[in-house]
C-alpha cells in the first residue's frame, strides 16, 4: 500500500503508555529464541530502549515515565498507518470560543448575583475541559484549553472590577450631591 499525505509534518497520536508495543532484546533474537515466523509479516524497528542512552522522551501519554525513541517512531508510523491523525483546531475556531466565553461570562454577571455568576464561569469552564477531552477521544480534535476558559475567567473578574469601580465613581457622585 502506498501512503501518501497532505502534509510532511502532523501530531503523534501515541497508542498508550512507554513499552505499548511488543519489545525484544537484541540478545534473545540473536539467541534464537522465536520462531522464524514470529516477524513474518509484521513491521520492525530496531532501537536502543536503555534509559543510559539518553535516546528517551516525556511524551502527552507517558505519565512522566520517558518513553524510548525507537518507541515514537513506532507510534508515528502507527498513526499514519491507521491514520488516526490528531487535528488541531483552527485559530478561527479559538476565537469564536474566546468570543463565546467572554459574551458568557457577561451575561452570567448581569443575569445572576455575583457569587453564583462566580461558580457558574468557573463550572462552564471546567465543563469545556471534560467536553474538550470527549471531543479529542472521539474525533482527534484538538482543541484549545487555555484560551477559552481563561478568557472567560478572565473577563468575567474584569468585568467585576469595572462594575466596582463605576459604581464607586456613582456613590462619591451621590454622596457629593446631597453634600
Amino acid at each position: 500500500e502506498k501512503f501518501e499525505f497532505e502534509k510532511q509534518r502532523f501530531l503523534i497520536n501515541f497508542i498508550g503508555k512507554p513499552h505499548s508495543f511488543k519489545e525484544y532484546s537484541a540478545s534473545e533474537v540473536i539467541n534464537g529464541k522465536f520462531s522464524e515466523n514470529e516477524f513474518n509479516g509484521k513491521l520492525l524497528f530496531i532501537g536502543a530502549t536503555s534509559p543510559d542512552l539518553h535516546d528517551d522522551y516525556l511524551v502527552p501519554t507517558s505519565n512522566g515515565r520517558p518513553m524510548p525513541g525507537v518507541e515514537v517512531h513506532a507510534n508515528a508510523l502507527q498513526t499514519m498507518i491507521s491514520r488516526k491523525f490528531i487535528t488541531p483546531a483552527d485559530a478561527n475556531a479559538t476565537i469564536a470560543l474566546i468570543a463565546l466565553f467572554s459574551i458568557a461570562a457577561l451575561a452570567l454577571f448581569y443575569r445572576t448575583k455575583l457569587l453564583i455568576a462566580g461558580i457558574l464561569v468557573v463550572a462552564v469552564a471546567v465543563a469545556f475541559e471534560f467536553l474538550a477531552i470527549v471531543i479529542f477521544e472521539q474525533n482527534g480534535l484538538l482543541l484549545n484549553l487555555v484560551y477559552p476558559s481563561l478568557s472567560g475567567m478572565l473577563s468575567f473578574v474584569l468585568i467585576m472590577g469595572y462594575s466596582h469601580f463605576f459604581e464607586s465613581e456613582q456613590r462619591k457622585f451621590v454622596s457629593s450631591a446631597f453634600k
